[in-house]
């Protein structure tokens, strides 16, 4: 049972997101898709709405608004288009490490612009060779200067075209469970550079390319927790956050393609009835239904129990 469920705060964020969508972004669908280009305005126009601060909380000007909301406001984002709703995600994921992980002068700094649709953040953790396996990294970072020097190639950032400011993993030590240590990393910085934009199979206009640390120097300050708090940092990002952002962008394409098809099945007819009504195809749309409202309750559920007061 939800411990705060879907409230009239969370019906209005949802038909605001709705709205924005049909009007801004549908329109625009036909060029992605034909293009491949990274669609730069709606994704700096969903930061500047304040939908990435969504989780952030009002103190630092976010909407304060919880997990449930961020569910719902991706959902309806991916329900028109699902690469708007993997742009807004995937500047949520580091919001969650710097709130999670970050110092209080780390989170006064950063948090405000994020929230004012200033700053657009990025996380920078998959390399070419050890993909997803965050252990097998070879990304590193040794201290100079009163700092640290950044060397490092990251594949598959979300929003690598847009992002001002990197949170990056790093290897600090050669091997342990400490051996990992999180940068924020403002992508003005001497040595960051972004790889040519490759258009891929699915997710048009989506910005998920490749980003170099070349010599990067940053300050101390620029650690986010401490040394060896990397692999703590990245899954409080891709493991607690993510998992849910993933389900959101998922179950917003799933429910477009029940509507689609619901849509469909009603006005294409045979033999003389709607094929809505013909009995085998009713039995599969009524599976449709039912396999769209467990993955919904799931995945509701999973995002309030992350709120405050939420289900235990």
């Amino acid at each position: 049972m939800f411990g705060g469920g879907i409230t009239e705060r969370h019906e209005k964020l949802r038909a605001e997101v709705r709205a924005f969508a049909e009007k801004e972004v549908a329109p625009r669908i036909a060029r992605m898709e034909t293009s491949g280009v990274v669609e730069r305005d709606l994704a700096w126009e969903i930061a500047r709405r304040g939908w990435i601060g969504v989780t952030i909380d009002s103190a630092y000007g976010g909407m304060g608004a919880g997990h449930v909301a961020k569910v719902v406001l991706i959902e309806e984002l991916a329900r028109v288009c699902a690469a708007m709703g993997a742009a807004a995600q995937a500047s949520q994921l580091p919001v969650a490490m710097i709130d999670n992980f970050g110092s209080e002068e780390q989170k006064r700094r950063w948090l405000p612009p994020i929230a004012a649709g200033e700053i657009m953040p990025t996380i920078d953790v998959t390399e070419e060779v050890s993909g997803s396996q965050i252990g097998g990294m070879q990304g590193r970072a040794r201290r100079l200067r009163g700092g640290w020097v950044l060397n490092a190639v990251k594949t598959h950032v979300g929003n690598s075209h847009l992002a001002n400011l990197h949170c990056i993993v790093l290897r600090t030590a050669d091997s342990g469970p400490g051996s990992l240590s999180a940068f924020l990393v403002e992508s003005k910085r001497d040595g960051v550079s972004v790889r040519p934009h490759v258009p891929a199979m699915g997710l048009a206009g989506f910005s998920f390319g490749t980003v170099v640390f070349e010599d990067v120097w940053v300050p101390e300050e620029n650690l986010l927790g401490a040394v060896g708090d990397g692999r703590d940092v990245a899954d409080s990002a891709s493991v607690l956050n993510g998992r849910a952002n993933l389900g959101a962008v998922s179950l917003g394409v799933h429910r477009a393609t029940v509507e689609s098809t619901l849509a469909f099945a009603a006005e294409r007819k045979r033999y003389g009835r709607p094929l809505s009504e013909l009995g085998t195809v009713e039995q599969r749309l009524g599976q449709m239904v039912s396999n769209l409202m467990t993955a919904q309750t799931v995945l509701y559920l999973a995002a309030d129990m992350q709120d405050p007061g939420g289900a235990v």
